[in-house]
């Protein structure tokens, strides 16, 4: 719930409280692994996502919506353990964690079957590159689209925003790119004002069409990179993302910038952000202390009464495979290790909720304390 705001709402939780837990005698911080403990304090929308479709689905399948390998590979856009971050690194498969400790046996099973993992060391699917390209482009063109219909800017103000970043562009190539753009979405604003009805009309025949003339422009770029960086793309030996470097990244950086500076920080976004934070606090004040304890083999840890109604509010399907997963659970660590999976069953819980459940959610157990 929230998207990026919400995924950041529960890292910062977890940095925060995790030591004031308690196991027993001893507390949950110290108790966790080194690499447990990282898991959740950079908890991560796309490792999440690959508990998604890996585990957390209601099926028969050992592999949860049962992908293939390639398909599954692609989405794991950071094909890095919590332990091994470095969001300074060169190579950008390290800026943040793409799967958890409990997935990696998984990750390496089918990373070994794509060629993606050998000597120990995990490289990117090749087409991880061009879903990641896709989602800059659909994200950069549908958040400024989104924000223009909503009236959060005019055509004027788009006008000025790349005007004056092109004054601050050296003169090369990817300057003339941008001022062609630029030049384009005069030009379909001219040809607004001829076709249509009215000055607004006339805007926004500029600005979607101009989009969609940026969308295939980036598009072409994304394309024309994969293609020359082909042969170190497939040794694994290509680091950077595909619109990088190309005649129209400032374009795109532009669109980010326009998104950034009208929509993200417009009122009613803080106000729903402000909202969420308190919201979603609250959730994880209320499940994380209350699965300590929960489906315990440790005779002497017992759920207090209102901890057992908390967590019978649980998915029953994310209670199913966190049983499925402590079962297989054995050696010293069996006990510290399913405290992690009770952990994350909190966390895959809370991430599967939609914006309204989370709020309608909170209200309802509001007078809990």
């Amino acid at each position: 719930p929230f998207g990026h705001f919400g995924e950041t709402i529960i890292r910062d939780w977890f940095r925060n409280h995790l030591k004031e837990l308690m196991y027993g005698e001893e507390s949950v911080y110290s108790l966790l692994s080194k690499q447990q403990r990282m898991d959740l304090e950079n908890f991560e929308g796309n490792a999440q996502a690959l508990r998604s479709i890996l585990k957390l689905p209601f099926s028969d399948s050992e592999f949860g919506m049962n992908l293939t390998a390639a398909v599954i590979n692609t989405l794991i856009k950071y094909p890095c353990c919590s332990k091994d971050i470095d969001d300074k690194a060169e190579n950008i498969q390290y800026h943040k964690m793409g799967f958890f400790q409990a997935d990696e046996e998984l990750v390496q099973r089918i990373c070994r079957k794509t060629g993606t993992l050998a000597v120990g060391s995990y490289v990117r699917h090749p087409l991880t590159f061009l879903l990641e390209a896709a989602d800059d482009i659909s994200y950069g063109v549908a958040d400024v689209e989104d924000s223009f219909k909503k009236g959060l800017f005019s055509y004027h103000q788009l006008r000025k925003k790349i005007a004056d970043k092109i004054q601050k562009y050296d003169k090369n190539d990817k300057y003339y790119y941008v001022k062609e753009a630029q030049q384009k979405l005069t030009e379909l604003y001219v040809k607004g004002l001829e076709l249509c009805s009215s000055v607004k009309d006339a805007e926004m025949y500029a600005v979607q069409n101009w989009l969609q003339y940026i969308k295939g422009w980036l598009m072409w770029c994304a394309a024309y990179s994969f293609s020359i960086n082909y042969t170190a793309i497939m040794k694994g030996e290509y680091h950077k993302e595909l619109l990088e470097d190309t005649y129209h990244e400032k374009t795109l950086e532009i669109l980010k910038e326009t998104a950034k500076d009208y929509a993200f920080t417009h009122t009613s976004i803080m106000k729903l952000e402000i909202s969420a934070h308190k919201l979603l606090n609250s959730l994880l004040d209320k499940f994380v202390p209350a699965i300590i304890y929960f489906d315990c083999k440790n005779a002497g840890f017992k759920q207090q009464k209102i901890d057992k109604k908390v967590t019978s509010l649980l998915s029953s399907n994310h209670v199913a495979n966190y049983r499925k997963e402590a079962s297989k659970l054995e050696g010293e660590y069996k006990e510290r290790d399913a405290l992690y999976l009770r952990l994350l069953l909190v966390t895959d819980f809370l991430s599967g909720m939609t914006d309204t459940y989370a709020k309608t959610l909170y209200h309802e157990l509001d007078a809990i304390d």
